[in-house]
């Protein structure tokens, strides 16, 4: 068999996540010194632009709470989001 062509790095950045009941998956990237999840903005329904969350996610068999705020495309068609 070739070699796992997924970086073990990459897998330990993937959560499954939850927001008020809706589950999902993200992953985080860092930029200039910070850490951001990236998922799809469906996830995030009632939640507007700017606003803080509180976002569930779930890594080796734990439950932790991030919080952060929301940022959404001005084009709700985009369905990305970065908390």
């Amino acid at each position: 068999m070739g070699q796992n062509p997924v970086n073990r790095g990459v897998m330990e950045r993937v959560f499954a996540i939850q927001f008020q009941g809706h589950t999902g998956t993200g992953f985080v990237i860092s930029v200039d010194s910070g850490d951001y999840l990236i998922s799809a903005r469906h996830l995030f329904v009632g939640a507007n632009d700017k606003s803080k969350v509180d976002v569930g996610i779930v890594k080796d068999m734990k439950y932790y709470i991030m919080s952060g705020i929301l940022h959404l495309h001005k084009k709700p068609d985009i369905d990305i989001a970065v908390v």
